[in-house]
């Protein structure tokens, strides 16, 4: 999956939940000054904390001025699913739609990232 494709599948959960008050803006965090690009700066960040490199990301968006929400730290052990752990189950034909929202699922079956996926790693 591209960044953008991760933006659009979070951006679908959230419409799953009737708002329009939100979107999802994928951004490159390790080119911290092309953000302003994308982002405006009266934004709020949502952002989750596993580990060093999110605490980092977070003063990033800090240092920029940005508002942030920390919506939990948690551990990785703590962590529900991984976006690696969805791949390995699409690549391997394993159950992986139970691991993420309906509107996710919706959107790799319309988008048929499973099958690139799938194609990508089954090639010769």
């Amino acid at each position: 999956m591209t960044s953008s494709d991760i933006g659009a599948s979070f951006e679908a959960v959230l419409l799953d939940f009737a708002t329009s008050k939100y979107l999802a803006a994928s951004t490159l965090i390790n080119f911290p000054e092309r953000i302003k690009y994308y982002v405006p700066v009266e934004s709020t960040f949502f952002v989750t904390v596993y580990d060093a490199w999110g605490e980092h990301k977070l003063q990033i968006l800090k240092d920029l001025g940005y508002k942030t929400d920390v919506m939990w730290v948690r551990t990785m052990a703590d962590r529900f699913t991984t976006g690696t752990e969805v791949r390995y189950r699409i690549i391997n034909g394993l159950n992986w739609a139970e691991l993420v929202p309906k509107s996710v699922e919706n959107y790799i079956r319309a988008n048929q990232l499973d099958q690139r996926l799938i194609n990508q790693y089954n090639m010769p």
